[in-house]
């Protein structure tokens, strides 16, 4: 018996079928429709696709109807039937199956697929012993059922159409792979699921380069495509190590087995109550091995540099000189470090607690294989400094041909000139037509897609000392004149920064309602130190007018900066080149449900929230809200053109450019002072 899907937040009745609609439309590129779609058929179609989604036990006798309504549906067409030892005589016949059917047949392949995954342990074993998992090949063979008198449809189906079901399921069911290390800004969780949505909503591309590797959560989250080729960069030697660890076969089972040791030996420290004393020593030596290790590689790491129209990897063969215990120790020792995060990004051993040691060792192995399976796939990484003047690494992808298409890059180009050669072999035309024509008929450009995830500014702790405001407008730079060559670019940044919630609730307590920032500034409006009455214990508690209004003043800052230095860049582009970017922002609706708030943009301003966005060159449908089981939060996403998006920001947080100061007396009174 399966259990009931558990996503409250799909849309019901038509406003599901409705949404599915936009998302097949936008996604494929073979669409086939049919103009004499009756509205009885239409609205059948909406009512059974509601049905899918909201059935429990019957939903047997539910897929029977929709399968006997496909049946009855391509008759009345006239679609001819693909029996077994018998020629199909219509030519592309799939062209006479009306598009609500198609939908249904998508989504009856969806739905099965979810109620499998849905069910309980017991329930798969039974279907399992039956019969495989479902599949979208399984729902063809069961609408076909010659029993049945079935139309026998082939995967064409949707192949033909442009989707797939199971393509869809696994985006909009990304699950994080869970290690027990952790990583400063990695992006885990929904904003995981996010980049793996919008990187399908791409399109065709050749590469997928992950620019500011660093945890390789982006990388990791992208679902593999076996027509592209990805490549990850980073500038830190440790990590480039453990890149490579971990991709490769033969060191990550040595890695495992090394990492499998310290689990079993830190589990008996736990028995006998030294974990803590012996977890300490281990997390200094970790700390020594990483230090050595960064000192002997920091200026010999693997550096690209430009030579002519290649990327060569300097240091290669001494990388690769280093004995494998080496390898794997350092790889151990960046794991087991960030198994212990602490504030502010400064190490220390006091980090290491009993319970951390405990949460380490109850690591999945099953969770690293998937992590090794996921990075096994790169085919570069790289070591180049993307912030410097004299990286080259996106203009060396711009239009550059994947492996399988080296031998024909300079005919497409030829082609594509308007010299086209007289005689082209065989081998070469065939991978002309793999690869594709453009909308001006001639060979299309090869695609790459860079996902950006830099430093944010204002931000502290890390290398180089963070980024600043000409290294983020030339990076933008770059990936607008990558886009405006034919490849994409998604740039993940924050919207704003924000107090920590302990603080920003002192500071709502002296100013009371932070419905704007600018009525901060605007008036000289004074306030007073005074006490409060914590609510948990019931105690007065003294609270400084001055000191958070620092705070505040420093946000403010902060974010003026990152609005005029990154949206106020892209929106300029975006008018210099009549191009549209798009803003994808994510907002946690827990924090609204703590501040009894509606969940929108302008109410995440106005209450100093967190919000990350995505902004990208592309269009794609915005994702429907998300669940996160696992960390019990729930998620909304708003889609903004660049110019909306600012305008948001401009109205809501940074409506003031002038330099705000505070003043004090002696009786205690603090005047909140601006100046241009």
């Amino acid at each position: 018996m399966c259990t009931k899907a558990e996503n409250k937040n799909r849309p019901k009745g038509e406003l599901f079928f409705q949404q599915l609609l936009k998302m097949l439309k936008f996604y494929n590129t073979k669409q086939m429709g049919n103009s004499s779609q009756t509205e009885s058929i239409i609205n059948d179609c909406v009512a059974l696709c509601v049905d899918l989604y909201e059935c429990d036990s019957n939903y047997e006798v539910l897929f029977n109807r929709c399968r006997d309504f496909i049946i009855s549906t391509l008759r009345q067409y006239n679609y001819q039937p693909n029996l077994p030892n018998k020629r199909h005589n219509t030519p592309n016949a799939l062209c006479y199956l009306p598009y609500p059917i198609k939908i249904l047949i998508y989504t009856m392949a969806y739905r099965a697929i979810e109620l499998y995954d849905n069910a309980s342990d017991k329930t798969k074993k039974a279907v399992q012993k039956a019969k495989k998992k479902p599949s979208q090949s399984e729902i063809l063979k069961f609408i076909g059922d010659p029993a049945c008198q079935g139309y026998r449809l082939s995967d064409k189906t949707f192949t033909e159409f442009g989707i797939s079901p199971n393509k869809f399921y696994a985006i909009n069911n990304y699950q994080q792979i869970e290690l027990p290390s952790t990583y400063a800004g990695a992006k885990t969780g929904y904003l995981g699921y996010v980049i793996n949505y919008l990187v399908e909503y791409a399109g065709t591309i050749d590469h997928f380069v992950d620019l500011f590797g660093g945890s390789a959560n982006a990388s990791i989250a992208v679902n593999h495509t076996n027509n592209v080729e990805y490549h990850i960069n980073e500038i830190d030697p440790t990590l480039i190590n453990y890149y490579y660890v971990i991709s490769d076969k033969h060191l990550y089972t040595q890695y495992m087995a090394e990492l499998c040791k310290i689990r079993d030996l830190l589990k008996g420290y736990l028995d006998n109550n030294t974990a803590e004393t012996q977890g300490q020593v281990f997390y200094m030596t970790c700390k020594n091995t990483l230090t050595q290790w960064n000192k002997a590689h920091l200026q010999h790491c693997l550096v690209p540099c430009h030579q002519g129209n290649s990327i060569h990897l300097l240091n290669f063969a001494q990388y690769h000189s280093i004995p494998n215990n080496d390898k794997v120790d350092v790889a151990i020792a960046y794991t087991y470090l960030h198994c212990f995060p602490t504030t502010g990004g400064n190490s220390s051993t006091g980090a290491v607690t009993v319970a951390k040691i405990r949460k380490f060792c109850g690591f999945s192995e099953k969770e690293f294989d998937k992590f090794h399976k996921k990075m096994h796939r790169l085919n570069t990484v790289y070591s180049s400094d993307i912030l410097t003047n004299n990286s080259s690494l996106i203009e060396y992808y711009i239009n550059k041909a994947p492996k399988r298409y080296k031998s024909i890059e300079r005919l497409a180009e030829s082609i594509r000139k308007g010299t086209t050669p007289f005689n082209i072999d065989s081998k070469d035309n065939e991978l002309l037509r793999l690869l594709g024509k453009g909308k001006d008929g001639k060979p299309r450009l090869f695609c790459t897609l860079f996902y950006s995830d830099s430093p944010y500014l204002n931000t502290a702790g890390y290398q180089g000392g963070g980024i600043n405001e000409n290294q983020i407008q030339t990076l933008i730079e770059r990936l607008v004149n990558a886009s405006n060559n034919g490849s994409h670019f998604i740039f993940s940044c924050r919207a704003s920064k924000s107090i920590e919630d302990s603080k920003f609730q002192k500071l709502i307590k002296i100013i009371g309602n932070l419905k704007d920032f600018k009525e901060l500034l605007d008036p000289e409006e004074i306030y007073t130190d005074r006490t409060y009455i914590e609510e948990a214990t019931y105690k007065r508690k003294d609270l400084s007018a001055k000191r958070y209004l620092k705070d505040a003043i420093k946000l403010l800052a902060e974010n003026q900066s990152i609005y005029q230095n990154i949206f106020s860049v892209f929106n300029l582009y975006s008018d210099k080149f009549k191009r549209k970017y798009y803003v994808l922002v994510c907002l946690e609706k827990n924090r609204f449900d703590k501040i009894n708030k509606d969940v929108s943009f302008s109410a995440a301003l106005e209450n100093l929230m967190p919000i990350e966005v995505f902004i990208t060159d592309y269009d794609y449908l915005c994702p429907l809200d998300c669940n996160d089981k696992q960390r019990k939060r729930n998620y909304k996403f708003i889609k903004y053109e660049i110019s909306e998006f600012c305008k948001k920001l401009d109205k809501h947080m940074f409506k003031s450019t002038k330099t705000p100061s505070i003043e004090s007396n002696s009786q205690g009174n603090y005047t909140l002072k601006s100046s241009n």
